[in-house]
């Protein structure tokens, strides 16, 4: 009987990176024996050798490396590892051939390319036994869902845009009787076998989800479920299920009380912890500053030249406790792109200047947020600030809609680098189930994953 959760957690991904350098560790220390034909301690004690490490890991979790619960195939695999590998080794030369004046043998192209090639190579055996038993198991488990309709519409959606592993099976539950007629038409749109929940409980499950609302929990139901767990069936809330299979936050699912008594929400109550973002994003944006001036300067000229107006758009969005401020960017589009009042910038947008298309599909119109950030209006890490007038509108058809007020909007964040632009009210939903989930689930190491995840953004144009 299975006992513990379907879905890989970011502990068993930090699993296979730390195995990953373990194993890279090992593939110098081989070739380096091999190369000089003896030993010396001194290797592992090389800075150049923890440098190319870090590289090497950074590229492959960049790249989705690290992505093996994803839906794909072995050759997509190969292509992101190699991907990976390609641009570590990049930088490897760079930094060490072009900058560094160590030419010491474990340097040489002898220890650096054998090492890489045999790790590379011993690294997708193993991803591959790794992908293929979780491709396999979760191909083998039965899932059966106790839903409400309002709750199954949710999920048989997601279901099918995510092509969901395993066989699902479904039983109906509003707290009416579930009379032959009403099965049948409610197995009319349904993915999987809808059941009775006496016939349901009869048979052994992997994975049980409840989704039903407190009022509709009978007695009946909470009986059924008790002896379920009793006997070793492994069972979850909706919304445990659905952050843990898709990184989001069930929007219409939710309800008071659920705030009330859910985990996390930490950032929230912690002083400390939002001391220390703080000064993470100060730090952050000083040195992203001397680093990209010279682009900055250089995209200035561009936009000046191109189309007469100003360099930079100021415009007025929603902060932290709904606070106005003045956001700062590079103008992408054209001087007059708003004299019939404000809309959503839409995909292929004839607003959107030449030189604009690219410093927006590359993300450096967001740069001079960087001073926004320095003045404490936003962070590097949040939802994306709206405009007052869209933020009226959207908090009056999505429900808990100014709780994403309740941080520092970010120049990057987790709906930013999962779901594409999106220019209506239905993304703006989606986008929300995003937010909450990390502001409910928020930690330095999420907000590095997004660091990182936001690099592969801009090198691939996905997100917004």
């Amino acid at each position: 009987m299975f006992k513990k959760k379907p879905i890989l957690t970011v502990q068993f991904k930090i699993f296979i990176l730390l195995f990953d350098l373990l194993f890279f560790l090992a593939s110098v220390g081989l070739f380096y024996f091999l190369r000089m034909g003896h030993w010396e301690p001194r290797v592992f004690g090389a800075p150049g050798l923890w440098f190319i490490s870090f590289s090497i890991l950074t590229a492959f979790y960049i790249l989705g490396a690290y992505d093996l619960d994803r839906p794909g195939s072995y050759l997509g695999l190969v292509l992101r590892q190699l991907l990976a590998l390609a641009a570590g080794l990049v930088l490897i030369v760079t930094i060490n051939y072009f900058l560094s004046k160590d030419r010491t043998g474990l340097f040489g192209r002898g220890v650096l390319l054998g090492s890489l090639v045999f790790f590379l190579v011993g690294s997708l055996l193993y991803r591959f036994l790794i992908w293929y038993r979780l491709h396999k198991f979760r191909e083998s488990l039965s899932w059966l869902f106790i839903v409400e309709d309002r709750i199954y519409s949710i999920l048989s959606g997601e279901i099918e845009r995510r092509n969901m592993q395993g066989t699902q099976s479904f039983v109906r539950w509003d707290g009416l009787s579930d009379s032959r007629e009403q099965l049948a038409a409610f197995s009319n749109k349904a993915l999987g076998p809808i059941l009775k929940l006496e016939e349901a409980m009869e048979k052994p499950w992997s994975v049980i989800v409840v989704g039903v609302g407190a009022k509709n929990l009978s007695e009946e139901i909470g009986e059924a479920l008790m002896n379920a767990r009793l006997a070793g069936n492994y069972i979850m809330d909706f919304s445990e299920f659905y952050e843990s299979m898709w990184k989001k936050v069930p929007v219409e699912y939710l309800q008071p009380q659920w705030f009330v008594f859910e985990k996390g929400f930490h950032l929230l109550n912690n002083p400390l912890g939002l001391r220390i973002k703080r000064l993470i994003d100060v730090l952050l944006s000083l040195t992203l500053f001397l680093l990209t001036w010279p682009i900055m300067l250089m995209t200035a000229c561009a936009v000046r030249l191109e189309s007469s107006g100003p360099v930079f758009y100021r415009q007025i969005r929603t902060g932290k406790d709904e606070i106005p401020f003045e956001i700062i960017k590079f103008r992408s589009m054209t001087r007059d792109a708003e004299r019939d009042g404000a809309r959503w910038a839409q995909k292929n947008d004839s607003r959107v200047t030449r030189v604009g298309h690219l410093i927006r599909l590359l993300r450096i119109d967001e740069l001079p947020q960087l001073w926004n950030v320095l003045r404490g209006d936003m962070s590097f890490i949040g939802p994306r600030p709206e405009r007052p007038e869209f933020n009226i509108l959207l908090a009056e058809e999505i429900p808990y809609y100014q709780l994403r007020h309740l941080i520092r909007p970010g120049i990057s964040g987790w709906a930013q680098i999962l779901y594409p632009y999106g220019a209506s009210v239905q993304d703006a939903k989606e986008k929300l189930s995003y937010d909450l989930y990390y502001i409910k689930n928020h930690s330095l190491l999420l907000d590095l994953m997004i660091v990182l995840k936001t690099i592969q953004v801009v090198l691939f144009g996905k997100g917004r």
